[in-house]
């Protein structure tokens, strides 16, 4: 069952620039190729509330992926030689495999979880978080300029696998926050505790548990 490690972190940058600028345009068939049918519903809604306030186009821009990373070095292993600097790493190192474990990176993993289907072999649900990092820009088309943001997403892409012999396609489920060690402990521990008040706890619960939801 290959799942292409080292492939995720350029999978999510595109996911996420495809969507973002498929919803500032309003490009609703496209938009529904690339996202979770809950994630599309709440778009949708969204886009119909602007046409009905004749809210004029949005353009969205990414200015560029960013990266913290500081080089406490000059590394030939960039096109230019950087002593003590920020780096935005090239797209081509993106895809090395070892890219999404360093801290600082535009787009790091921060988890990925396959849920085996009892039906068939090879048929699966996967869940994996990818903690991105970019700089980019907002115009409403109101008059005013641009509104310029840096922000760290979190941005969960879903990929089910529904038949053996055809390719599973990454879509993008929505974006969660980031939880501390003590919410988390939390969360499982009261969806553990219902389970077993109602005399069942499964794989899938504890599964369940850690799994992102929004709200």
């Amino acid at each position: 069952m290959p799942f292409d490690l080292r492939i995720r972190p350029a999978i999510a940058l595109k996911l996420h620039k495809e969507v973002y600028t498929s919803l500032a345009s309003g490009d609703l068939p496209i938009l529904s190729k690339l996202i979770c049918s809950g994630l599309a519903t709440k778009f949708k809604t969204i886009y119909t509330r602007r046409l009905a306030n004749e809210l004029p186009p949005q353009s969205w821009k990414l200015i560029r992926y960013t990266s913290p990373l500081r080089i406490p070095f000059s590394s030939t292993l960039f096109s230019v030689r950087i002593p003590f600097t920020s780096v935005v790493l090239r797209p081509s190192l993106i895809r090395w495999p070892l890219t999404s474990l360093l801290p600082g990176t535009q787009a790091k993993i921060m988890s990925d979880r396959v849920v085996p289907m009892p039906i068939g072999n090879h048929i699966y649900l996967r869940q994996c978080i990818v903690r991105i990092r970019s700089l980019q820009s907002l115009d409403k088309g109101d008059g005013n300029p641009p509104a310029v943001a840096d922000l760290t997403e979190y941005l969960v892409m879903q990929q089910v696998k529904k038949e053996e012999d055809e390719p599973a396609v990454w879509k993008m489920w929505g974006t969660t926050k980031p939880l501390t060690r003590q919410e988390m402990e939390t969360m499982v521990d009261a969806r553990t505790v219902a389970a077993q008040s109602q005399g069942r706890i499964t794989f899938m619960d504890r599964l369940k548990a850690m799994m992102p939801t929004r709200g």
